[in-house]
This record gives C-alpha cells, structure tokens and sequence, in this order.
C-alpha cells in the first residue's frame, strides 16, 4: 500500500507528539512492506515528495513571532490555494493508495478536502483541536481555557467546517475519547470517528510492570514536553518550590526554558532523544504530566507506561482515561498547584504503591498498525493494497 502523510511538520524537525508518531508510523508502515511519503509545510526531507512554502514563518517557530505575523498566519490557515495546488502535485506524483493527514495547522482546511476531492481514500487524524480552535488549543491567548469556546474561535472553526463539509474525510481516528467527545459536541461531522489510542511500546515484555527502583537521595520527578504554560511546567515549578526532597529533571525545550534553569532542584537537559531520552527515563522515579489544557493524548504517558513508572497527571483531557490505574491516585485538578503538591507528597510517602501493575499495556505496534490498516481500507483504500 501506498501512503501519503500530510503534517505540518516531520522528524526531524518537530514541535510535539503528533509529528512524532506520524513519523514512527510511517516507519513501522514500510517495516510491514509499505510504501510511506509525506507533504509538509516548508519541511524537506528524504521522505518528502511534496510541500507548501512556510508563509510568514514555520510553524515549529511560532512562539516566538510579533502579533502580526500570527495573524497572518491564522488567516491563511482557513484556506490556502497554494497548499492545495502542491498537495494535488504530490498526489499526482507519489499517486498513493490512502492519504493520512495528521496535524495541518498552517496548511489550511484545503488540504484536508483536496485528497476526496480528487478521490483519493484519506484518513484524518485529530490529535488536537484545531478543527474547533485557531490556536489549536482550546485555550485563549491570555493562557486561561476557552470554556464555553470564544467568538473567534467559533468563527473559524465555522468557516472550517463550511469549507470542508463537501469532501470531509470519510475516516476520522481520535487518539482519545475525550477529544473525540469534544468534537462531537461541537458538531463536527464524526459519523465514521473511531478511537485509535497511540500505542504502547513496552519495554519489558506483554505488561508494563517494574518495581520501584530504591535509591538514596531526593524523590526525583520527571518532565518531558514543551516548556510552555499550557503543558504546565511553571505550575510544576511552583509545587517543587513547596515540597522537601523532591528534584526535578525537564527533558524538552521552550520559551519557559530559563525559568527552569533558575529554578532550585530543577535540572533542564533540553530536547532529548534516543539514548538520551532513555537515560532521562531511567533516572525518574515519577514521570509528572501537569496539563494545563485539554491534553488529548501526550506520548510522554504512554513513553512512561512503556518503561513501568509511575505518572503524576493533571485530570483533563484525553489523560485520566491514558495513566496506569495504580496511579489514579495521583490525578491532580489542572493548573491547582496546593493540589499538585498533595500528590507529589502522596506519591514520596509510599512510591511502590503507585507502581503500575500487571496490567496489559494498550495496543503495542503491532495491532495498533492493524488498526490504522483498518481504517485505511474503510475509507476506501483497496484491499488488495498488501505489501
């Protein structure tokens, strides 16, 4: 089978967990003796046959740009031609079996109609909001969560929706229930919507098991992510600032970088990979979550029921239904660090009782690709499409 991936972005140059699994699935696609391709916006690449040009900048460089850039940029993100027309391109040329898009923000609501429109299968993967949300967020600019969603936001996801509703795609997957909730609330037509979690890699066999490790010194908490308000690192900092013998090592990058650098206790590694990641892995005793938005499905959860350690999470989003039940417990009320703190504390007085148990994982590689595989084929991808 012949696939094409539309993301915005594509490793090695990521901004979060969407662009990480896109990449990995279309790795674990040719293993299987598919063919796997993908259209970006502005990313070149090995993997790349086609692109729209980054216009006013890449996204992965949003954070840092003045308000009229940004504008700019939410503006073409309603429709854009010009990624449209490279998107046909890249079809004519790659001519997949199924195009599978992911997350598209700047490539505008035209490439997720161009592929039905031309009448090729496609696949949508929502693995945030950006159907429903300019800033694909759910959370204003101010940093405060949209509830009930704002003016703006209703505008243009209107608009979206309009612009999309001839050829919408005829599969969309959610990597959570609760954000497949949340579009069904909004009246995004989800008559064919199916909930495929992100899988589980274990490490150490079938279950995600492993005893606490027993060391001398601070409790030590981990975080992985974006070092950006809403994935709530700065909340983090305020609780670490309240608890005794607790340290903390943050594996990622960010405008809130230095915050962490000047921080007691707090150890900033940067972006991790590869070997790096599982050193940082392997020295945790706790991974903490502390999502200040609806978090859909972060990696960094499933990253951490994969290698058996305990998750410390905020209950919001796709998270509460994604942490291992032994850490239940430890669910905090997002963006309430007196809260946080009573489980960080809860989890230093009796670490082993939060150690995942012999629980199964979620779907591993394996049937998780199964699963994909399926949906490909319900949206109209041939059958006989087998490597």
């Amino acid at each position: 089978m012949r696939v094409l991936f539309v993301s915005s972005l594509w490793p090695p140059t990521i901004r979060g967990g969407a662009e990480l699994y896109a990449g990995r699935l279309a790795e674990e696609l040719r293993a299987a003796g598919h063919q796997a391709a993908a259209f970006t916006l502005g990313i070149s690449g090995s993997e790349v046959v086609g692109r729209s040009p980054a216009w006013p900048y890449r996204l992965h460089e949003s954070e840092t740009q003045p308000q009229w850039k940004r504008t700019a940029f939410h503006l073409r993100d309603q429709f854009d031609p010009v990624a449209a027309y490279r998107l046909r391109r890249a079809i004519e040329r790659f001519r997949p079996d199924v195009v599978h898009s992911h997350s598209v923000a700047g490539l505008s609501a035209s490439v997720i109609t161009t592929p039905t429109a031309r009448g090729v299968p496609h696949v949508h993967t929502l693995h945030d909001y950006w159907l429903l949300c300019q800033r694909t967020s759910l959370v204003s600019r101010k940093g405060v969560a949209c509830e009930p969603r704002c003016a703006g936001c209703r505008i243009v996801s209107a608009g979206r929706r309009m612009i999309t509703a001839r050829h919408f795609p005829p599969v969309l997957v959610a990597v959570s229930e609760a954000l497949a909730e949340e579009h069904r609330r909004a009246g995004v037509p989800v008559g064919r919507l199916r909930v495929i979690h992100n899988p589980v890699e274990s490490l150490g066999g079938e279950t995600s098991t492993r005893r606490v490790r027993r060391r001398s010194g601070p409790t030590r908490l981990g975080f992985l992510g974006q070092l950006v308000t809403i994935k709530g690192i700065r909340l983090l900092l305020e609780a670490l600032a309240l608890v005794d013998d607790v340290e903390l090592v943050a594996a990622g990058e960010g405008p809130l970088l230095p915050d962490v650098k000047a921080a007691p206790r707090a150890r900033a590694l940067g972006w991790v990979s590869g070997g790096e990641k599982e050193r940082f892995f392997a020295e945790l005793d706790c991974l903490v979550v502390p999502s200040e938005w609806k978090d859909p499905a972060p990696l960094a959860v499933n990253e951490a029921r994969g290698r058996g350690l305990p998750v410390i999470a905020a209950r919001t989003g796709g998270l509460p239904e994604l942490v291992p039940e032994s850490c239940r417990p430890l669910l905090f009320r997002p963006g309430d660090a007196g809260d946080l703190v009573d489980k960080i504390r809860l989890f230093v007085s009796d670490p082993e009782r939060f150690a995942p148990g012999p629980e199964p994982v979620f779907l591993g590689w394996d049937e998780h690709l199964a699963k994909i595989l399926e949906a490909y084929r319900d949206a109209g991808a041939p059958a006989a499409a087998t490597p």
